[in-house]
């Protein structure tokens, strides 16, 4: 989730501050990637606010491979659940 701040309301700025002083974010590179070529894309007039905005959130980054090895970690999937019926 991401939340932006905007300078007309308080109130978001406010639970941004409360949220990273009780809290610490971890943001997975692969998210961080995915999020700047999603905005490069859809929104590129905004992508340098999208630079300041990572610039300013304190977070923790935590690396994640480029190609993972399927034999020690094989694709994991839920069972199909049935919301009409209520069933797996």
């Amino acid at each position: 989730m991401i939340i932006f701040i905007s300078r007309r309301r308080c109130g978001r700025h406010k639970s941004v501050l409360i949220i990273t002083e009780q809290h610490t974010i971890v943001l997975p590179s692969y998210v961080l990637e995915e999020l700047k070529r999603v905005i490069k894309r859809k929104f590129s007039q905004k992508y340098a606010l999208l630079d300041k905005f990572i610039q300013e959130l304190p977070f923790t980054l935590a690396y994640t491979p480029e190609k993972i090895d399927a034999k020690k970690y094989p694709e994991i999937r839920d069972k199909a659940v049935d919301f009409v019926n209520g069933s797996v």
